[in-house]
């Protein structure tokens, strides 16, 4: 599974243009979404990690994986706002 390798690897760019890929030839696939957040999130890119996030749980309202990364980007992506208005 080539997204879980990259990932393995700390290669986050790599992991979201995989994960990416394999959405375009899935879209339902949940564990493709997660990864793209995961790696997003590494990024500290947070609002994409909250669009893969949501977009995966339109599919899986339910799992818990993606629910929890999907609070974590915006608790980070709201301490990311919070810290820039204090500098």
């Amino acid at each position: 599974n080539i997204p879980s390798l990259t990932k393995n690897l700390e290669n986050y760019g790599k992991t979201v243009e995989d994960s990416k890929k394999a959405i375009e030839l899935n879209p339902k696939n949940v564990k493709a979404h997660y990864r793209a957040a995961k790696a997003y999130s590494a990024l500290g890119k947070h609002s994409e990690a909250i669009e893969m996030c949501e977009s995966g749980l339109k599919n899986e309202p339910h799992n818990k994986a993606v629910q929890d990364e999907l609070k974590t980007a915006k608790d980070r992506l709201e301490a990311q706002r919070v810290s820039s208005m204090c500098t």
